[in-house]
C-alpha cells in the first residue's frame, strides 16, 4: 500500500506519536513500522503520511456511520467510550457512557403513554425510606441521560402529576401494571377530563399475561363498528 510504502521511507523520531500512528492506521490494514526501521528523512513526511492515513480512517469511519445507542446500551461486554468509536462529541459520550453504567444496575422496561406503571424510588432526602406510586403514563421524553416520563393519579380528590427521569439512582423499579397505549403521544388533554379517567388504585394488581402488541385504547371516544 503507499501509505505503507511512504511510512518505512520516513525517519525515527522520539516526539511523534507511534502509537497513535499505529492506532490510525489498524482500521485500514496497515501494518505500522517500528520507529527503529525508519531511514534518514525529513520529519514533515512524518507528518504528512501520518495525516493522510489519519483522513483515510476518518473516511472509512464516516462510511461504516456511528453505532445505533440502543446496540451500545444493549452489550453485554463493556464498549470503547471513546468520541472516535462512537464519532460524536466528548459531551454526549460522556452521556452514553453514563447511560450504559446505569441502566446495568437497573432493568429499564418499554411501555407508552397510556400504561400504568408503579415506580418504587427513595426519599431525595432521606435516601433510606422507599416509596410507591402508581399511575397512567401521560408522556414520554427521549433525552440521553435526561430522559423522564410523567405519571398522573388522583387521591383524595386531588389529581397530580409526577416527572421522573430514567436514569435516576434513586429509583428503585419501575413495573409495567398495564400494557397500553393511546392514540396520542401526550395525554395532556387529561387535565381537563373527569377525576376518575385517571384515578387509580395504589393497590393496582399486574397483569399476569403481558400482550404482544399494546392495545390501543381511548376512553372517552366511541369506536366505530
Amino acid at each position: 500500500m503507499a501509505c505503507s510504502a511512504a511510512l518505512r521511507a520516513v525517519p525515527r523520531c522520539a516526539a511523534f506519536p507511534f502509537p497513535l500512528l499505529r492506532t490510525c492506521l489498524r482500521p485500514l490494514g496497515v501494518t505500522a513500522p517500528m520507529p527503529h526501521q525508519f531511514t534518514a528523512q525529513s520529519h514533515a513526511a512524518v507528518a504528512s503520511a501520518h495525516a493522510r492515513c489519519l483522513s483515510q480512517t476518518h473516511a472509512v469511519l464516516a462510511r461504516a456511520g456511528p453505532p445505533p445507542q440502543k446496540d451500545i446500551l444493549a452489550a453485554e461486554e463493556t464498549p470503547e467510550f471513546t468520541p472516535e468509536a462512537l464519532q460524536t462529541n466528548l459531551l454526549r459520550t460522556l452521556n452514553v457512557e453514563e447511560m450504559y453504567h446505569r441502566g446495568k444496575n437497573r432493568a429499564l422496561p418499554k411501555f407508552y403513554p397510556g400504561s400504568i406503571l408503579r415506580v418504587t424510588y427513595k426519599e431525595t432526602r432521606t435516601r433510606t425510606n422507599k416509596r410507591k406510586i402508581v399511575g397512567i403514563c401521560t408522556s414520554i421524553v427521549n433525552r440521553g441521560l435526561g430522559s423522564n416520563f410523567t405519571i398522573r393519579n388522583t387521591l383524595d380528590g386531588a389529581s397530580f402529576d409526577m416527572t421522573f427521569q430514567f436514569y435516576n439512582p434513586l429509583i428503585e423499579s419501575i413495573d409495567v401494571l398495564e400494557y397500553a397505549r393511546r392514540r396520542r403521544a401526550k395525554l395532556y388533554y387529561l387535565k381537563g377530563r373527569n377525576q376518575k379517567e385517571s384515578t387509580y388504585s395504589m393497590n393496582h394488581e399486574q397483569e399476569e399475561v403481558r400482550p404482544r402488541n399494546p392495545r390501543i385504547d381511548q376512553p372517552g371516544l366511541k369506536r366505530k363498528k
